[in-house]
């Protein structure tokens, strides 16, 4: 993935870094720093990026982000709305390499690939997260140890971005896929076509297929049903519109490709997957 550099502001007094965001809008771009990061979103809903990653959060959502992968949350448009999260981040040499902090550093190797945590467990630890927040210095310091342990100690997670993803960064190539992020996210509802892509980065369709294959390693058309089915799963979860217009209003032209899709990237069918998850 290509992504934009941020510097990451760490105070003089702390080299720990951890506030509270809050606004209408999540506004930090596509972007990657060295930093690890670990986000709980208090408010908000919308999509997600890790690294090939795209998913939907909403509140409740905790996910640990390791060095220089890129991220982004992208929120929903709605009036009336706020966003709000608790965000730690730290630099790799905060945790040195001792036997006792042998299970934190396996978990932030892990991250490389970006660890979802689910909602139960999060709210567990919402409370050392707001902690964190509101000390500095050595306090910082003990409490994001005994975050990160228990961090550690949770099994049931999930990984986000593929095992075998790489990350090449320019910032022109970041602003390209930016570009595409946005057009997708204001038009996937109705058909969209390689030309309109191309035009948007001023590329031919030819070499915008094969830019778009390569940073994100998998090709546009994927990537868009993919988008398509996390907004799709987040409305059957949220209402009870019929799963036939629910395929027709996230931009699948066929209910048959809906369901094949659906049943691709959920390994369940719409309707299995409403009940799986309303049980």
């Amino acid at each position: 993935m290509k992504a934009i550099f941020e510097k990451v502001r760490a105070n003089e007094e702390n080299s720990i870094t951890a506030f509270c965001y809050q606004g209408p809008a999540f506004d930090a771009p596509f972007h990657f720093h060295p930093e690890y990061e670990l986000t709980y979103i208090v408010a908000s809903k919308g999509i997600r990026y890790v690294g090939n990653h795209i998913s939907p959060f909403a509140e409740d959502d905790l996910v640990l982000i390791g060095s220089n992968v890129p991220h982004f949350w992208k929120n929903e448009k709605a009036r009336g709305r706020h966003a709000q999260s608790l965000v730690v981040q730290w630099k790799e040499d905060v945790i040195h390499p001792l036997r006792e902090f042998a299970g934190i550093l396996a978990l932030l190797k892990r991250a490389g690939r970006g660890i979802k945590f689910n909602a139960p467990f999060a709210l567990t630890v919402k409370s050392k997260m707001e902690d964190l927040v509101n000390e500095k210095g050595l306090k910082r310091y003990l409490l994001l140890l005994d975050l990160l342990e228990t961090l550690a100690r949770q099994k049931k997670v999930t990984y986000l971005s593929t095992p075998d993803h790489t990350f090449t960064l320019s910032n022109d190539v970041h602003h390209r896929l930016k570009r595409v992020q946005e057009f997708v996210h204001d038009h996937y509802t109705r058909r969209i076509t390689l030309a309109e892509l191309a035009a948007q980065v001023h590329m031919t369709e030819q070499s915008f297929s094969r830019f778009f294959s390569k940073a994100m390693q998998k090709p546009f058309f994927s990537y868009l049903n993919e988008y398509r089915v996390q907004v799709a799963a987040r409305i059957l979860l949220e209402s009870t519109t019929p799963v036939a217009q629910v395929g027709y209003e996230t931009g699948f032209e066929s209910l048959t490709f809906f369901y094949q899709q659906f049943k691709k990237y959920k390994h369940a069918s719409p309707l299995q997957f409403r009940k799986m998850h309303n049980a």
